[in-house]
C-alpha cells in the first residue's frame, strides 16, 4: 500500500496496517506504530515469535479440571467432536425436524425427546462396545453404532399361528435369540425373558 500511495499520511497507513494485521491474524507478532524517519509502521515482536516457534506443532490444552489426569483431559478433548456430531445425528437419524408445533413448550418437549433418544443411543453404543472388549480383548473389533445394534433385533419377530376353521386354537412363537442378541441384551440390562412369546403377547 505504501509503495502505491507514497503520499499517504502516516495515520492512514497505520490504520490500513492494523486492518491487514487483524485480517491475517498477525497483530500478535508485530508492534504497529508509525516511524516517520524510516517511513516504517511495523516492528517484529521477537519474544512472541520465539514463543510461537518453541511451541510450533504442539497443542497445549488448558483446563480447570485439576482432579483429572492428563490422559483423561486428552480423552475428553478428543471427544468434543461428538458434541458437534450430535447435532447432525439428531437432525438426521432421529429426525428432529420438521418440528410441526407452534407452542414453545411443545417445541422444547420435541427437542428434549430427541436429545433423550440420542442419549439412549450413546449408552447402548458404549455398553455394547464394552461388552465386545470384555469378550474379545485381543481382537480389533469394528466400530459399533446404536443403529446397527437396534436394527439387528429386526430379525426377532413374533409369529401368530392358528388352525384353520378353529379360532380357539391360536398360539404365538418368538424367534429364538442368537448368541449375539443374548450378549447385547445382557450388556444393556434387558432381561431375555422379554423376548419370549408369553411376555410379548401381553403387549400385542
Amino acid at each position: 500500500y505504501a509503495s502505491k500511495h507514497p503520499d499517504a499520511g502516516g495515520e492512514k497507513m497505520l490504520s490500513r496496517a492494523v486492518r491487514e494485521m487483524e485480517r491475517h491474524h498477525l497483530s500478535t507478532y508485530f508492534t504497529v506504530e508509525w516511524n516517520d524517519r524510516e517511513k516504517n509502521i511495523t516492528a517484529v515482536r521477537k519474544d512472541k515469535v520465539e514463543r510461537e516457534r518453541r511451541y510450533a506443532g504442539y497443542w497445549v490444552l488448558r483446563t480447570d479440571l485439576e482432579e483429572r489426569s492428563a490422559a483423561e483431559i486428552i480423552s475428553i478433548y478428543k471427544g468434543l467432536w461428538r458434541i458437534e456430531h450430535t447435532f447432525r445425528e439428531i437432525k438426521s437419524s432421529l429426525d428432529v425436524r420438521p418440528v410441526r408445533h407452534r407452542r414453545s413448550d411443545r417445541v422444547a418437549a420435541h427437542i428434549w425427546i430427541c436429545v433423550l433418544a440420542h442419549l439412549i443411543e450413546r449408552i447402548a453404543e458404549i455398553d455394547v462396545r464394552r461388552m465386545q472388549e470384555r469378550n474379545s480383548p485381543d481382537r480389533q473389533l469394528p466400530a459399533i453404532t446404536a443403529e446397527s445394534v437396534f436394527s439387528s433385533f429386526g430379525s426377532i419377530v413374533l409369529s401368530e399361528h392358528a388352525v384353520k376353521g378353529d379360532s380357539a386354537r391360536r398360539w404365538f412363537t418368538a424367534t429364538e435369540l442368537t448368541g449375539w442378541h443374548s450378549s447385547v441384551a445382557d450388556a444393556l440390562g434387558i432381561g431375555k425373558e422379554v423376548f419370549t412369546a408369553e411376555n410379548t403377547v401381553q403387549f400385542v
